[in-house]
């Protein structure tokens, strides 16, 4: 199984739901969803306000963290249980890295720790997109869109995976 790997994997989905005007709200905590309340978190402002401010962003993001190492751990026991070998492809953000968030660059280096740590093979294309945007290749599938490859890219990051051994089997 190849499992893709973004930096906003280590985000909330957005929650979107029409409030008591029927306007539409979208409203991302950024925080583990199973220590939110689900009917407070639908049904109550306040709860959502507090929610969003009540965690230091150094507590989200340990805790964002967790709840990836976990999820990627119970993932790999899953396929393991049934011989199945897990890959993860590590897509980077479509900037130069110096440009690069201190969020974007901590989610990098912690989705590599934790795969390091758990054993899980990966192949990091940080290197193919930021050789492909000193060649002036262009990276990004539309302009001002940071996470989805352009065709161009996606044929380097394919001809590197083959060359890699993507394909390949893992040895016992």
């Amino acid at each position: 199984m190849v499992l893709t790997f973004h930096n906003n994997d280590f985000e909330t989905t957005p929650v979107a739901f029409f409030n008591e005007k029927k306007q539409l709200v979208v409203y991302a905590p950024n925080e583990p969803a199973h220590s939110l309340n689900p009917w407070l978190f639908r049904n109550s402002y306040l709860y959502r306000l507090i929610t969003g401010l009540s965690l230091s962003s150094g507590e989200k993001n340990e805790a964002m963290t967790d709840e990836v190492r976990n999820s990627l751990k119970e993932l790999r026991d899953i396929l393991n249980h049934d011989h199945i070998a897990l890959t993860v492809l590590i897509h980077p953000v479509l900037k130069p890295y110096r440009k690069w968030t201190r969020e974007e660059i901590y989610s990098r280096q912690k989705s590599i720790e934790i795969l390091n740590d758990l054993g899980i093979r990966y192949f990091d294309l940080f290197e193919i997109s930021e050789k492909a945007i000193k060649d002036n290749v262009p990276v990004r599938e539309t302009k001002g869109d940071i996470l989805h490859p352009s065709k161009e890219l996606s044929v380097l990051f394919a001809e590197y995976l083959f060359e890699e051994g993507l394909l390949r089997k893992r040895s016992p």
